[in-house]
């Protein structure tokens, strides 16, 4: 087999030909969100995106993320390809509006070592938000990348004991790359 000419991860695994059809925003049916560094609102990949965030950590609020890998996560969902078409995100049509909002949860300032009421961040997940005039549900995935360095993860452990639990009674879909 030949390799493609863009080898970057969603054409390896063949999202890119399904994102024209299914971009998170062509049934307007799903609602996503992230507990990370924040979210760089600015960016032109995320000029499309509607949201709402919080911050639990850090400063400048929930659309400030200094350390940038907020965004760089949140921009393999959501990048719509301003900047490079190819770096694109698996699902750019997310965020689309009112009822669809993008969450978004701030933990820190830094890339590493953050400090949050990790219960009370999945709880916030597992609300939905009105702000008077559009109702968006609670997301049906939350994305999340804290990384970890030199720890033997076994799953019993209580955050692992908190997600799951999230997962079962709300039905969400957690999703965790280092």
């Amino acid at each position: 087999p030949t390799a493609p000419a863009d080898e970057t991860g969603p054409s390896l695994v063949g999202a890119d030909i399904v994102r024209p059809y299914l971009s998170g925003g062509t049934t307007a049916a799903v609602v996503a969100g992230q507990i990370d560094s924040g979210l760089d609102i600015a960016h032109a990949d995320f000029n499309h995106v509607w949201g709402v965030g919080w911050q639990f950590g850090g400063t400048g609020g929930a659309w400030n993320d200094p350390c940038e890998h907020g965004s760089h996560v949140a921009g393999t969902i959501l990048g719509n390809g301003g900047n490079s078409p190819w770096l694109r995100g698996n699902a750019p049509g997310l965020g689309w509006g009112g009822a669809g909002r993008f969450f978004n949860i701030k933990t820190s300032d830094a890339c590493s070592g953050w400090s949050f009421d990790f219960g009370a961040a999945t709880n916030t997940m597992h609300s939905s938000y009105w702000d008077g005039v559009s109702t968006t549900p609670r997301p049906h995935v939350v994305n999340n990348s804290w990384g970890s360095s030199g720890l033997n993860f076994k799953g019993t452990e209580a955050d692992a004991r908190i997600i799951d639990d999230q997962v079962y009674t709300w039905a969400q879909l957690y999703v965790f790359a280092a």
